[in-house]
Parts: C-alpha cells; sequence; structure tokens
C-alpha cells in the first residue's frame, strides 16, 4: 500500500492522500457506489449495503456488510478494507465514530446541491488515481445538466410533497440534495414555509 503527495479534502474537513491501486473500499452509501463503478474502481469496491443495487450487472459479487444505518461489523472487519465511504445524512454518528476509532480511513460525503456532483466526482477519482474518468464524468454531467435546465425553461412551476419515509412520514426541507435537484425543474418541494431541516 502506498500513497502520493497529493491530498485532497473531503466534506467533514478531513485530509485524505492519494492511494494506488490496491485500495480495498467499501461504500455504505448506494449512489456512490454506482459512482465507484463508473470511474473505473468496480475491482477496488469490497463492500457495500444491502441497498446498493447499481451497475446491476456487477453489484452481487461485492458482498454487502449490512444496511446504510445497522452494518454488520463482523463482516466490515473481515473485509478490511483500507477506505469506507459514508455520508453524513445517511450513516449515523455512531457508525462513523466506531469507523474512526476503528483506524479506517473514512471518506466523509455531504452534497447539498446539484452542482456538488462534480466535487464528488474530483474526490474520489482524486483519491483513487481516476482523475481522468473523473474529469470525463464532469464534462458529462455538465452537458447533462444544461440540457436540463434548458429544458425546464418552459416547464410550469409545481408544488410537490417527497415523502422519504413513513412512521413517521417525513418530507425533505429545501436545503436538502432532493429538494435541489427538483427545483432543476421548477417543482418546489412543500412544506415551502420550512428552510431547514427539523
Amino acid at each position: 500500500m502506498t500513497m502520493t503527495h497529493e491530498s485532497f479534502i473531503d466534506d467533514a474537513g478531513q485530509v485524505h492522500r492519494r492511494f494506488d491501486s490496491s485500495a480495498r473500499i467499501i461504500s455504505l452509501v448506494p449512489s456512490l457506489t454506482e459512482l465507484l463503478f463508473d470511474l473505473g474502481l468496480g475491482e477496488s469496491v469490497v463492500g457495500r449495503t444491502d441497498y446498493c443495487c447499481h451497475p446491476a450487472a456487477a453489484i452481487d459479487n461485492v458482498v454487502s456488510v449490512g444496511g446504510t444505518k445497522r452494518v454488520n461489523w463482523p463482516v466490515l472487519t473481515a473485509l478490511a478494507p483500507s477506505h469506507v465511504i459514508v455520508n453524513v445524512d445517511e450513516t449515523p454518528r455512531p457508525v462513523f465514530e466506531w469507523l474512526i476509532a476503528s483506524g479506517y480511513a473514512v471518506i466523509v460525503t455531504h452534497p447539498v446541491s446539484v452542482e456538488d456532483n462534480a466535487r464528488l466526482f474530483h474526490l474520489l477519482g482524486g483519491i483513487f488515481g481516476r482523475q481522468r474518468e473523473a474529469a470525463s464524468l464532469c464534462h458529462s454531467f455538465s452537458s447533462v445538466l444544461a440540457d436540463v435546465s434548458m429544458a425546464a425553461r418552459s416547464l410550469p412551476r409545481r408544488r410537490v410533497l417527497y415523502l422519504i419515509w413513513r412512521k413517521p412520514w417525513m418530507t425533505v426541507a429545501r436545503d436538502t440534495y432532493v429538494s435541489r435537484l427538483l427545483a432543476q425543474i421548477n417543482w418546489l418541494t412543500e412544506p415551502a414555509a420550512v428552510s431547514t431541516r427539523v
């Protein structure tokens, strides 16, 4: 295992050095599991959650370490990861703290806008030596986002209730990634008066 002198800062302000091809990555974030494959890192992904379902053709070959919030610790430990990827909104604080205390390199993510995806591409691509693939994804993403923005200009504004959980019912506030994503097509999330998370 070797690291270069290049460094990258995650969404918790932690500094990560560029890692070589011996990385063993566990992703506790379904969307980022898919991103790792898109970056050409499929061979380095040794663990994922039960909710990681893409890419469909390859995901069954990756060991599950449980849910996004309830991790099977013996399985995770046995996989001997070099890095574990978590998300501020999805990963409970005790899970993060256990991972840190166990000595794993924990990459914390927290995209809050659609544009933050490009930063994620560069963060993961940079840490794991896939800068070229990250740049290509950024180019494609920017092109698609521009097309969506252009098409959305003709769409009427709509108010939507986006439910993310039941028992109790939960929706999203305006300062969330989902709300800002929907705003790209003029869908405004309710309750409109609530601007912060509760």
